[in-house]
């Protein structure tokens, strides 16, 4: 009995070893994907939304809205339609869409994150964005 307990300890204490982060690993917390379709970003609807602020955090870009409707209604897209790779750096165009099937009942204000690692090149660790209800341009460096 006496090893049995021991090598339950054992095995206890090797897991807990080797299970230690590595801080040099970051962690993506984003809640959402960047999807990238040309059709997707052409006829995405589009309900009333006003985008207040947007920052690049690491590979999230996390972004604030308002929206008309209740509490826990919507559907916020990052939507990628097209590179335009003749420049350097390579400029990525997108765009928000938010849909909601709720009438107006109070302008409620979200913040949600999107994970852009799908977007890198790996030519370049450098890429514009250029969203379409944001007016600056968003450098993405990786």
């Amino acid at each position: 009995m006496k090893k049995k307990v021991y090598r339950i300890a054992a095995l206890l204490v090797l897991v807990s070893i080797s299970c230690q982060k590595d801080p040099s690993i970051v962690v993506n917390n984003c809640n959402k994907q960047v999807l990238i379709d040309k059709q997707l970003y052409r006829k995405a609807p589009n309900k009333f939304f006003d985008v207040s602020n947007v920052i690049l955090d690491h590979d999230c870009l996390k972004v604030t809205y308002y929206h008309c409707g209740s509490n826990s209604d919507g559907n916020l897209m990052l939507i990628e339609g097209e590179a335009n790779q003749n420049k350097f750096p390579t400029e990525r165009n997108l765009r928000f869409s938010f849909d909601t099937i709720s009438p107006c009942l109070a302008l409620i204000s979200h913040t949600q994150s999107f994970d852009l690692t799908p977007l890198k090149k790996f030519v370049s660790n450098h890429i514009i964005l250029q969203i379409e209800q944001w007016k600056k341009p968003i450098h993405y460096r990786y």
